[in-house]
């Protein structure tokens, strides 16, 4: 499936980044739309301003793809800070497949090569199932081994992000209580059929560094 130009929203993110550099890797014209200019220049090269969206969305057609990551390993970052990293019990966390950024951006780019994916909606999920705790701990003995640990519930987390003004750990609360409610949502087996099963883990994405 030809594309003349892609737009990116959220090209700047830690998901969104990946995305974007695939597919400028694989030879698409991608276009970004973002709220700093000169931050998505320093991370991705150039950038298309706001007064872009309206064009480009007319030249992207109608025909979509839905994709579902379930959280991504690069969110574990955000727990540690400082020489401590922040474990967060909650009640009940289920296990969760971290996907790597650098795997869903593979898998997004290559559903612009074929009319496959087209009017899906595709979950995403890594090779392991790591309840977040156990997620978080394995990142800081491997990246920052040296770090205090420190163990919070998830209230005590939302007062201590709010007070810190750390907009990732906040969000990262609400995703904890999300998913303690409603646990891992999704399939990825039609996912991993179309375009292959994520293979980095944890171990393997800690060790390639930050």
């Amino acid at each position: 499936m030809a594309i003349d130009r892609i737009l990116v929203l959220g090209a700047t993110g830690m998901m969104g980044r990946a995305v974007a550099l695939t597919l400028a890797a694989g030879g698409h014209f991608v276009r970004v739309l973002a709220r700093d200019a000169d931050k998505a220049r320093g991370a991705l090269g150039d950038a298309a301003d706001r007064a872009s969206l309206a064009s480009a969305l007319a030249s992207s057609g109608v025909a979509h793809v839905v994709f579902r990551p379930t959280w991504a390993m690069e969110t574990l970052r955000n727990f540690v800070r400082g020489g401590r990293a922040i474990v967060i019990a909650s009640r009940n966390p289920p296990p969760l497949h971290f996907v790597a950024a650098a795997d869903f951006g593979r898998i997004v780019a290559a559903s612009y090569d074929d009319d496959h994916a087209l009017g899906r909606r595709l979950t995403v999920h890594g090779p392991e199932a790591i309840r977040l705790p156990d997620a978080i701990a394995r990142y800081a003995a491997a990246r920052h081994p040296g770090a205090r640990v420190l163990r919070l519930t998830l209230r005590q987390a939302r007062l201590i992000a709010r007070l810190t003004f750390r907009a990732g750990l906040l969000e990262a609360t609400r995703l904890i209580a999300y998913f303690d409610r409603v646990g891992e949502p999704g399939d990825p087996a039609e996912t991993n059929a179309l375009y292959g099963a994520p293979a980095t883990t944890l171990e393997t994405w800690c060790g390639a560094g930050e």
